[in-house]
């Protein structure tokens, strides 16, 4: 198996893309390296000289204003409004991929 030499360098649009249509604020970078470094993502990778990982303000982003942490699991979907997602738009909405029906 030969190891892997080239660039994880990404189009800054996939990152747009992936930040306007993924209504989660946890946003994972795999393989990352310095460059990859992005306000909002957790950036992991074996050849990063430093991180811009803030424990306390990455747990703020899924705590409700009463500072309790939505856990979800279980199968359950979270409920509207919960903190770990982004706000949203009708516009947004209408234009974000959704799941196909299922078929009866």
């Amino acid at each position: 198996m030969s190891s892997f030499t080239g660039s994880t360098k990404k189009p800054d649009d996939m990152y747009r893309i992936i930040e306007h249509f993924a209504l989660g604020k946890r946003r994972l970078e795999l393989f990352g390296e310095d460059h990859n470094i992005r306000p909002g993502w957790l950036t992991l990778g074996k050849d990063l000289s430093y991180s811009n990982f803030n424990k306390e303000a990455y747990n703020k982003n899924f705590a409700d204003s009463d500072g309790k942490v939505w856990q979800g699991g279980g199968g359950r979907n979270p409920p509207p409004g919960a903190p770990h997602l982004i706000v949203t738009t009708p516009e947004i909405e209408g234009l974000r991929p959704k799941s196909p029906p299922p078929k009866n």
